[in-house]
């Protein structure tokens, strides 16, 4: 009996990248200020093409990381920075360098956890003599421009804190871990009572979601 194998095909994966972390801690970051934002601006500030910031929007909003008028999803990207971009994109170490200060050692968790002495810091390795540059144990940011990211103090915090869950040790995670809560959510916790996005903010996302769906 002859047999006839068929080729079905299969759709199109889509996955979140690593900058799109960046992206979405910046979005969030320019909510609480109600600030207006453009595709170019958002990818300045994180380090990325206008391209790319474009095709960063289309994945976070696929992924449920942003809602209607592209405003973030507070649930969904504490679930990010606390399960999903650790266990992903997970941290690789190197060895001594000079560069920008992270995970506990991060300028904005400033007495938010007792540094051992003998420890040294970990940092984002920068080139040469960058100012704000530390010695330490060399750790890969979650993407290459997290250090351009990092310069809004809020997306320096959140990363800063994605990277205690990334490399530190358990009691280390679990305090990072609600303190990105404390971050994300308000007081009175209501998660899902953000800033309303500007204007050319929501025109940019319903534009970015009817060139997907043609």
């Amino acid at each position: 009996m002859k047999c006839e194998l068929s080729w079905v095909p299969m759709p199109k994966l889509t996955s979140l990248h690593p900058q799109d972390v960046l992206v979405a801690c910046k979005i969030f970051s320019l909510g609480l200020g109600r600030q207006e934002w453009t595709f170019a601006g958002l990818g300045r500030e994180v380090g990325i093409s206008t391209g790319e910031a474009h095709n960063s929007l289309e994945r976070c909003r696929g992924s449920g990381l942003l809602g209607a008028g592209g405003t973030v999803v507070r649930r969904a990207l504490r679930d990010l920075l606390v399960v999903g971009a650790p266990q992903i994109f997970y941290a690789s170490r190197g060895g001594i360098s000079r560069g920008l200060p992270t995970s506990v050692w991060a300028p904005p968790l400033g007495g938010m956890f007792e540094l051992g002495a003998e420890r040294l810091p970990a940092v984002w390795p920068l080139p040469g003599e960058a100012e704000g540059a530390a010695r330490g144990e060399a750790v890969d940011p979650i993407y290459p421009s997290a250090p351009v990211a990092a310069r809004d103090p809020v997306v320096y915090e959140l990363l800063a804190l994605l990277d205690v869950i990334r490399i530190g040790g358990t009691s280390e995670r679990k305090r990072a871990a609600g303190l990105v809560e404390r971050r994300l959510f308000d007081r009175d916790g209501n998660p899902e009572r953000v800033s309303k996005p500007s204007r050319e903010a929501t025109l940019l996302t319903k534009s970015a979601g009817s060139a997907r769906e043609k």
